[in-house]
């Protein structure tokens, strides 16, 4: 298979072994998409003739067997769907297959992507799938109601082998392999057999033979070697063959075990942190090395050389004589799900999702220059070691100090020092009344660098001098989730049961849908966030309010607004889980359907991005955080993160040095024009060489951007164009020129 990739879709990126670093645009252009994916926890992996893939839960990527090129492949790139289940190749089609955890099915080949829907819009009840195998081409899908076979030539359903357990009821597949003349299935009843003769009709359920019954056990992975059948037994933890109508014991595993598969001559079952290698003989080794601490498939090419999918360290190679071994992966977070992203000195930090099972210790990512660095205290492959510590819950960064804090729910906080890159770890102020330990789920730093925590009944505050203020406070029921000073140097807490709490100067008050305490759309809050005025704006499981105003906990009575947008309340009915708050001070808000950018009072929507629109990898937005430099928007979905280059920045104090892209626009550019360094709300004109205005219009914060296009639709002429723009006293004075060129 031909690189298609290389040369039509995708960002092609050079290899550097086992350093997972490669060189990136470090900025892209204003109104487009980039992904931030995890590719290091790889799970399926598909040889082809020239090249390997490799696929984690929601990207993909490939290695040049022959050019040592990676090349990464995303929804943003024309992958159907996310969530990855499994690869396979079609080799009489050469064709890569990529099947979803849905049924989706992606076909992939030199010239395009074909996308077949068929399983995904079946209508068996509550359907599931487990993987795939490739014979030929023929693609077998197992699933919970069976096998679907396929033909990769014309992308068809020949067969679908359902309800075939016993009497006709249906019966879930796990595994599917096939001999010279049988097929055998690795179901819910036990393994089955059929006879592969195409007049044998495989859809009637009398036609399979059940040959080892499963009333004791469960098999995931069988495979046909030689003149036997090889099967897993989850029951007695063992890999049993069966041959001569009887099964024995091939020998006993101690982890949890994936596929079986061949290396050579040689029989392989991928356990969890090892490998095991059965010969012909049914002798058994075990491979492990540090370098593969988490293998999850395993395939071998013509020379013997095993290409391992690892959860822990990507794409990984073995020689065929075990001695030499390579890692592959692009530059990626270290995880592939935030809980929460924060721009810090123009860097943008991320903490993965504590959802996440495999995040076990204190652990963050950093995005600068188009690149991914990865920080944590597991043993992992390209990473800088941190002091271990308990997960990270949130992140603030203090400009005063330039330091990063890390709230870790066990540990206190780690500093990191962008200085010096020197870490410490700050547990012991927080182990009041006996504690032994520290639980901290958010932090903020207020407007004169005073940095604000909580912990269990308390609120916790470092002064500017590094002291130490710890108030108890009988209101804080348990660490705050979210954490946010204001302008009434006040703190807002959002507690573990979604409690909106005030704080300020010992006296608290719980915002409510009572019309005395707030009036909140619901008593329900998921994020607050401040925005560029003062107002602080509340996410709701009914939609967003904005307060400003006196510290809630000082006055008698208030009550929040509510923003209005197309004559009703800003999203009510909506789930709102994040703001972000961009250069211009508008409103990007993450839902749970989606992602809306609003106008700085909610008035008027900009766009409204979906799973179904855009590339956003899910309509569930937990976070999002903004590049103020660029403007470009980092958006952390329950299923990864992209970014989107919006056209806000952060607004500028003069309009001495601003900056247009592109210049020249050449013949075949059809982005937008951007032009940064502008003051906040800017009057912008673009004119001819005669003087006539050919657009005009207003920056969000230090940005704005135009289509490119006439009053009349056109695209203008080939000649040099004047920008003209406000200062901050409104005076307007040309700023710069660039050229088009048609």
């Amino acid at each position: 298979m031909r690189s298609f990739f290389q040369v039509t879709l995708f960002n092609v990126l050079i290899l550097f072994i086992f350093s997972f670093n490669f060189a990136g645009a470090q900025n892209i252009p204003t109104k487009t998409w980039r992904s931030h994916l995890n590719f290091s926890n790889a799970h399926s992996v598909a040889i082809t003739d020239n090249e390997v893939y490799c696929a984690s839960n929601n990207a993909l990527f490939s290695y040049g067997r022959n050019n040592s090129i990676i090349t990464t492949l995303t929804k943003d790139d024309g992958l159907s769907d996310t969530n990855i289940l499994a690869l396979g190749y079609a080799t009489s089609s050469d064709q890569l297959i990529v099947l979803y955890a849905n049924g989706n099915l992606d076909f992939i080949t030199d010239d395009e992507i074909v996308n077949m829907r068929t399983l995904l819009n079946t209508s068996y009840p509550n359907k599931a799938f487990y993987g795939l195998r490739v014979d030929g081409r023929y693609l077998y899908v197992c699933a919970s109601f069976g096998v679907a076979k396929i033909n990769t030539d014309n992308f068809t359903i020949e067969e679908t082998y359902d309800f075939i357990g016993q009497n006709g009821s249906e019966n879930a597949v796990f595994d599917i392999t096939i001999s010279d003349d049988s097929l055998y299935i690795a179901s819910n009843e036990g393994i089955k057999s059929a006879s592969s003769d195409p007049n044998v009709n495989k859809q009637d359920f009398n036609n399979w033979h059940l040959i080892v019954p499963s009333s004791t056990f469960s098999t995931r992975s069988i495979l046909w070697a030689g003149n036997s059948l090889y099967y897993t037994n989850d029951q007695d933890n063992a890999l049993k063959k069966y041959t001569n109508d009887a099964s024995s014991t091939v020998f006993n595993y101690t982890t949890t075990v994936y596929l079986l598969d061949f290396w050579g001559d040689d029989i392989t079952l991928v356990g969890e942190d090892e490998i095991y290698r059965i010969d012909e003989q049914d002798q058994v080794s075990t491979y492990s090395d540090p370098k593969v601490p988490a293998p999850r498939q395993l395939l071998d090419d013509e020379n013997g050389n095993a290409w391992i999918a690892d959860n822990t360290n990507g794409l990984i190679s073995i020689s065929a004589n075990g001695n030499e071994i390579q890692g592959y992966a692009p530059s990626g977070p270290l995880f592939p799900v935030a809980r929460q992203i924060i721009n810090a000195n123009e860097k943008i930090v991320m903490i993965p999702s504590t959802d996440d099972p495999n995040v076990t210790v204190g652990s963050f990512s950093i995005f600068e220059n188009g690149q991914w660095t990865n920080y944590t205290s597991q043993n992992r492959t390209s990473v800088t070691t941190i002091p271990a510590t308990a997960p990270f819950y949130g992140i603030a960064f203090n400009a005063f100090e330039n330091i990063i804090y890390f709230a870790s729910n066990g540990d206190g906080l780690l500093a990191f020092n962008l200085n010096d890159n020197s870490f410490e770890l700050i547990k012991t102020p927080f182990l009041v009344e006996g504690r032994t330990e520290a639980n901290l789920k958010s932090l903020s730093i207020d407007f004169y660098g005073n940095l604000w925590t909580s912990s269990q009944f308390y609120v916790h505050i470092k002064d500017t001098e590094g002291k130490w203020i710890h108030t108890r406070n009988n209101s804080l029921s348990s660490p705050a989730t979210v954490t946010q000073n204001s302008t009434q140097d006040d703190v807002w807490f959002v507690l573990e049961n979604n409690r909106l709490l005030t704080y300020k100067e010992g006296s608290t008050r719980f915002l409510t849908t009572d019309n005395t305490s707030g009036g909140l759309p619901s008593n329900t809050v998921f994020t607050i966030q401040l925005d560029n005025s003062g107002s602080m704006w509340i996410g709701t499981e009914d939609g967003s309010a904005e307060y400003f105003g006196f510290s809630p906990s000082e006055v008698n009575e208030f009550s929040v607004a509510l923003p209005r947008y197309d004559g009703f309340p800003l999203l009510r009915g909506e789930r709102v889980l994040s703001y972000g708050i961009d250069g211009g001070n508008r409103k990007w808000v993450g839902t749970g359907n989606g992602l809306w950018l609003f106008s700085k009072d909610g008035g008027q929507l900009f766009e409204y991005f979906t799973q179904e629109n855009s590339p956003i990898l899910s309509n569930e937005v937990k976070t999002i955080g903004i590049q103020p430099k660029t403007g470009e928007v980092f958006i952390g979905t329950d299923n990864g993160v992209v970014s989107y280059r919006s056209d806000a920045t952060e607004p500028s104090k003069s309009i001495d040095k601003i900056t247009v892209f592109p210049s020249p626009v050449r013949p075949n550019y059809n982005g937008v024009l951007t032009i940064n360094g502008l003051v906040d709300n800017a009057s912008v004109k673009i004119t001819d060489t005669a003087g006539n205005i050919v657009w005009d219009g207003k920056s969000y914060g230090g940005s704005t951007s135009w289509n490119l296009r006439l009053d009349s639709g056109t695209k203008p002429a080939t000649g040099v164009y004047f920008i003209f723009a406000t200062d901050l006293d409104g005076v307007e004075k040309n700023v710069g020129k660039f050229a088009v060129i048609r």
